[in-house]
């Protein structure tokens, strides 16, 4: 009766970690302001990419929480195969995260150079 109660516990813990994500997500897409005709265009630049690192780096920790939660799931019910699965996404979920923080800037800077 244990093993049920924890295991409704994880999988309202996954709900409420899918649900954040998504406002947070949600809410930095919608605060970007609109392209206008007399905005530079680094600038515009500089704002893409800040909020694509942003997003992509959020999308990495929802990945990652969701693989430790899935890994303590699959440890509290000594299920291998949820262990196996949560420890993927945790480190897949970290994988994403260093391309938010390494590559975007790396792209920031070749847009800029190639606009002049």
């Amino acid at each position: 009766m244990e093993k049920k109660n924890l295991s409704t516990k994880f999988r309202k813990a996954k709900k409420a970690v899918v649900s954040g994500t998504s406002a947070v997500m949600a809410t930095v897409m919608t605060t970007i302001t609109a392209f206008a005709a007399d905005v530079d265009a680094n600038e515009f630049v500089t704002k893409a990419c800040g909020v694509l690192k942003t997003v992509i780096i959020l999308v990495g920790f929802g990945l990652a929480l969701w693989g430790v939660i899935n890994a303590l799931e699959g440890y509290s019910s000594k299920n291998s195969a949820d262990r196996s699965d949560g420890i993927k996404q945790l480190i897949g979920g970290l994988g994403i995260i260093l391309v938010g923080v390494i590559l975007v800037p790396v792209l920031q800077t070749q847009i800029t150079n190639a606009m002049g």
